[in-house]
């Protein structure tokens, strides 16, 4: 098949952007031809004000110079613009009278500078300021002229007094609004923009409506609606754009301000498509570029029949230098669309900060003089960040270390230039390993600064971060713990690469210092091998036996917590559970801020029959001497933890660990993981056992067996009245004295000893490695909560049964809001769905423990289906990768949102998420899986990827 025809209607920064990326993605896909109207090669329309101030020259600001053109094999039209555009034949004529064919065609025709229809507006020296031609008119004109008038206090007409002041030009800006650049700033932001450049020599015009342009030939004045005037030798007109739409109007490609386009600019037309200024997407029509650059990615993609996410609108920003003055302005900042704000005025450094609240989330932000703190704030108006956020940031602070502390503070994935998506991490690798040296470096190798020049402070701040720690000695290799040189990845991925079928294998097999480990590497073993048991869909356990929900308390007695999904419970559930209080005494059952029912100070004998008539599920565990904790307990990170994960099967004293099991009247089990069976006295260290009124198993791995005596070292045996054993490995049957080393064992040949490891070493994984999801948290829901949008109860539950099986590497909290009101604390959960008009929004990665985080907004899904499958994907890759011990808020801000969006978003990727945990859930031994049935599977997915939209979410 040869290349495809791709035809480009316009030469301007979205246009050719989008073929880089095009380009980026295959270089003979297409053949390409552009068309532009002026006789330039692509160049950066927003430094034209740096050109007209003399601080560059039309050579700085190309983007793209004439041999970029020949070396991608483009062919380039420059000065000759289309006129005429043919669908039906597919066809594109020049006014030059080239007629050339397409397979598919880009419109990114951008805008036209508005000219307001005043008499006298053809006269000579009036002018726009919209390109190169308009910038070499009023340098002529500033070579014979004095007087100029810019109509327009916007940036565009500032930027262009800046220029004429320059040029030697005596400079008035007229301003029909009573204050100055009044879609970016407030009132005070812009009377301190206004005196900084009144003392640059602008003098300024506000609130005059302009009536008449005077003059004969040439301009000579203006004169205003009120009767005054001004002499003027030049006029130019920065009042505004309009999106160019004229051919597409005459075409009838559908237009409404702009070219009407969905969220993967496409017109209505086939095989045709809009980008930039004069694309109009849910009703907006962007002018900025970091918009256009976003739009230019998703177009790319879906011309190459790539998988992507639909483009679904940018938060408005602008962080900019007004005639040397830094000023940033992002989201809403006019007082009526706000509760509240905070202000912060520095008239010594001439400083101003202005936060906009509403119903306490950051909504809004305005900064003059300093701007070091734009791409944080943006952040939180993107996220609708809480205000308490802003006390972490000191607020009042200000000056140049702002900008190096703010960049240190960075995560690698955090943008910080938007116009071109750079990142932090991209800037310090080509800092530390391509050599750039000052922020012209990083500007030609990552392209960061180099469209609006915004970001500049910021990628300084990285340059200098980069440059001190360039030459320091790499930081030490975190290790999981000091009983192993792996990291969490490296013992992840080795565990994956191999088949361990226990974690005593595994830790053998990766040279483990510490032979038996510790309290932090032991769980975080089980978990990575019961990981790769369960992503391999093998069986775990050959002889599960169920573990009662129980956990010790501080005083020695117990909790059971009877599982409710969603919330919701039935009069037959709390009469059982009724019962239970009163036939076994419970002397407290108390609701948690978690949404579910404890039932505490159980009694450890009867904790297995409560859990049995509440009605419970158990959780399989291996078979064998030991036995798992129940779930969510079984990753206690230290073996000092009073019972975190012990499992209690009835008469026993206590149990004094983690992991530790006593069975029938045994009187004491000391460790982690032991077991005492029958009469049994003490086992003494981590997975002994001891049976049958055996006295005391003395250390690691040793079994006692029917009235033995003491078995004093690592894995000896003692078995039926034997006396002694002494060593490892040694074995004493039947009547024996003492087998005195770990060379002879009597009657028996060494290697044929009968060993007994660890559970937690030797026996196969089960359900109990990691912790699992508890009660999913609802609000009253549909019919009951006043402002109810969806079914938080149904989704909670369902939502509840398909997680309920799934370990996870840290705990995991969820909650289900049936509206934006947040009734079940969505915000501050590890996942959070929250009913919304659009569907259910999905928030990851907050958290409620000792640091408070707010989830992120991950998507908005229309249907419950997709909801369920985009959550549940997102804590399935979550139990994939994160380390062992990492919180869902430390996973996703380590990862990044926008690489989380990215993953989900492609559906192949989420359909095989979904077919391992179902793998999984289906490879438990004895359990079913429960309201686990993926909506779609991976074919489905990707035949639907043409037809559904994925919905709004915050960028």
């Amino acid at each position: 098949m040869g290349k495809q025809r791709l035809v480009v209607i316009g030469n301007g920064m979205a246009g050719v952007r989008c073929v880089e990326e095009i380009l980026a993605h295959g270089r003979d896909r297409f053949d390409i031809q552009i068309f532009g109207g002026e006789p330039h090669p692509n160049y950066n329309r927003i430094m034209l004000s740096k050109v007209l101030q003399g601080d560059t020259t039309v050579a700085d600001i190309t983007i793209n110079d004439w041999q970029w053109y020949r070396d991608n094999g483009i062919t380039l039209h420059a000065g000759d613009p289309v006129i005429h555009l043919d669908t039906a034949r597919r066809l594109v004529v020049s006014e030059q009278g080239r007629t050339v064919p397409y397979d598919k065609l880009i419109l990114a025709t951008g805008s036209l500078p508005f000219m307001l229809p005043l008499p006298g507006a053809d006269k000579s020296g009036v002018t726009a300021f919209r390109d190169i031609r308009d910038c070499n008119k009023m340098v002529e004109a500033s070579k014979e002229y004095r007087k100029a008038v810019v109509i327009g206090g916007g940036l565009l007409g500032l930027e262009a007094a800046r220029g004429l002041l320059n040029l030697g030009m005596d400079v008035h800006v007229v301003h029909i609004h009573h204050y100055l650049m009044e879609r970016q700033l407030d009132f005070t932001a812009a009377g301190m923009l206004r005196k900084e450049l009144e003392s640059q020599g602008m003098k300024f015009l506000l609130e005059k409506h302009t009536e008449r342009i005077i003059g004969k030939k040439r301009v000579e004045g203006l004169q205003f609606k009120d009767g005054s005037k001004v002499e003027a030798d030049l006029v130019v007109m920065a009042v505004g754009v309009r999106p160019n739409i004229q051919l597409a109007q005459d075409s009838w490609i559908e237009t409404n301000r702009a070219i009407v386009v969905n969220d993967y600019m496409e017109t209505n037309v086939p095989d045709v498509y809009a980008v930039g200024e004069c694309a109009e997407h849910r009703g907006m029509v962007y002018g900025l570029v970091a918009p256009l650059y976003e739009q230019g990615k998703v177009l790319a993609k879906r011309i190459c029949g790539l998988e992507t996410e639909g483009y679904a609108g940018s938060t408005l920003y602008s962080q900019l230098k007004v005639s040397g003055v830094e000023v940033f302005s992002a989201g809403e900042i006019r007082d009526s669309e706000v509760s509240t704000s905070l202000q912060i005025y520095d008239g010594i450094r001439n400083t101003y900060k202005k936060v906009f609240v509403r119903d306490n989330k950051i909504v809004g932000a305005v900064l003059f003089g300093d701007s070091s703190e734009g791409n944080q704030l943006l952040g939180y108006i993107k996220q609708q960040a809480d205000v308490s956020v802003l006390d972490e940031g000191k607020a009042g602070s200000a000056g140049g270390g702002a900008d190096e502390a703010y960049a240190e503070s960075l995560p690698l994935t955090a943008t910080v230039c938007s116009c071109n998506g750079v990142s932090k991490g991209a800037i310090l690798d080509a800092v530390r390993e391509g050599g750039c040296a000052t922020v012209e470096d990083i500007r030609a190798c990552t392209r960061a600064s180099g469209t609006c020049g915004g970001c500049k402070p910021l990628v300084t701040a990285m340059l200098q971060l980069a440059l001190r720690s360039k030459d320091a000695p790499p930081p030490a290799k975190l290790t999981v713990c000091g009983c192993t040189p792996h990291s969490h990845e490296e013992l992840r991925a080795a565990v994956r690469s191999a088949a361990f079928a226990s974690a005593r294998e595994a830790m053998d097999a990766l040279g483990w210092g510490t032979p038996d480990g510790c309290g932090i590497c032991r769980p975080a073993v089980r978990y990575y091998v019961g990981l790769a048991q369960s992503a391999a869909g093998r069986r775990q356990g050959e002889a599960a036996v169920q573990l009662p929900a129980a956990s010790l308390l501080a005083n020695g007695t117990y909790a059971v917590r009877p599982r409710m999904y969603g919330g919701v419970t039935s009069a037959e559930q709390l009469r059982r559970i009724a019962g239970a209080i009163e036939k076994y005494a419970i002397p407290v059952a108390k609701l948690t801020g978690g949404g579910y029912l404890e039932l505490l100070g159980i009694d450890a004998a009867v904790a297995a029959a409560v859990s049995a008539e509440v009605g419970l599920p158990g959780v399989a565990a291996a078979g064998g001497t030991g036995a798992g904790a129940p779930a969510g307990y079984a990753a206690s990170t230290s073996a000092v933890e009073a019972v975190a994960a012990a499992a209690v099967n009835g008469n026993i004293d206590a149990g004094v660990a983690a992991g530790s099991t006593t069975n029938r009247n045994s009187r004491l089990v000391a460790d982690v993981g032991a077991t005492a069976n029958s009469n049994s006295g003490l086992v003494a260290d981590v997975g002994d056992t001891a049976n049958s009124n055996s006295r005391l198993v003395a250390d690691v791995g040793a079994t006692a067996n029917r009235n033995s005596g003491a078995v004093a070292d690592v894995g000896a045996t003692a078995n039926r009245n034997s006396g002694a054993v002494a060593d490892v490995g040694s074995t004493a049957n039947s009547n024996a004295g003492v087998a005195a080393n770990a060379t002879h064992a009597l009657g028996t040949p060494i290697e044929a000893a009968s060993v007994e490891l660890p559970y937690w070493l030797s026996s196969p994984l089960s359900a109990s490695y990691g912790r699992t999801v508890g009660t999913v948290a609802t609000c009253a829901g549909l019919g009951y909560d006043h402002g109810a949008q969806r079914d938080s109860v149904g989704l909670g539950a369902r939502l509840e049964r398909r997680l309920e099986q799934l370990p996870m590497p840290a705990a995991v909290s969820v909650a289900v809001s049936a509206s934006p009101l947040h009734r079940a604390g969505s915000l501050a959960k590890d996942l959070g769905l929250v009913g919304a008009p659009a569907g259910w929004e999905i928030y990851v990665g907050g958290s409620s423990g000792i640091k408070i985080r707010q989830g992120e907004l991950l998507c908005t899904e229309p249907s419950d289906e997709e909801a369920l499958d985009v959550a549940s994907a997102y804590l399935q890759w979550y139990r994939e990768e994160a380390d062992y011990g990492e919180t869902t808020a430390q996973w996703t801000e380590r990862k990044g949102i926008t690489g989380i969006r990215e993953g989900l978003f492609d559906l192949h990727f989420r359909a095989e998420l979904m077919t391992r945990m179902k793998v999984k859930l289906k490879s438990e031994e004895g359990a079913p899986v429960r309201g686990v049935g993926l909506s779609h599977d991976a074919c489905q997915l990707h035949e639907s990827a043409n037809t559904q939209r994925i919905a709004a979410w915050s960028r």
